[in-house]
Order: C-alpha cells, then sequence, then structure tokens
C-alpha cells in the first residue's frame, strides 16, 4: 500500500510527494469477492486505518487516499 496524504488549500485536496508505503496482509486488500479493491476508493482509503500502517498513517486527520501496489 502507499499512503497518499493530502492538505486543503483554496477549497482542493492537494496530495503531498510524502508518502508512506507498508505491507498488509492480501485478504485486506480483496473485497468480499476475493478482488483487489480499486485504488483511491472508500473501501481502498481504510487500509490507512490498518494495523500494519505506520502510526503517522493511522493517525492522519486529512484527507488522503491510498494506492495498491506490489501484489503478485
Amino acid at each position: 500500500m502507499t499512503f497518499h496524504p493530502q492538505i486543503w488549500h483554496d477549497n482542493r485536496a492537494l496530495t503531498s510527494d510524502d508518502t508512506e508505503t507498508y505491507a498488509v496482509p492480501i485478504e485486506a486488500a480483496l473485497d468480499d469477492d476475493g478482488e483487489l479493491l480499486e485504488d483511491n476508493t472508500g473501501e481502498s482509503d481504510r487500509l490507512a486505518d490498518h494495523e500494519n500502517a505506520p502510526e503517522r498513517v493511522q493517525n492522519w486527520k486529512g484527507p488522503h487516499y491510498v494506492t495498491i501496489d506490489g501484489v503478485r
């Protein structure tokens, strides 16, 4: 997973280059049908709350999105 933090500026969410990359079990990145979650959706964004996410990610209060990468 890659966590992309964002900040609000002029009523827009701007993405920072200061990302965090971390791993979660593959089961956490699958939907109910066993398909990989899509990037930048409510479902994938909830992976920021996963216990394997770094503390900074878990505690981020602003907008963000999560991408799923490195899956084989």
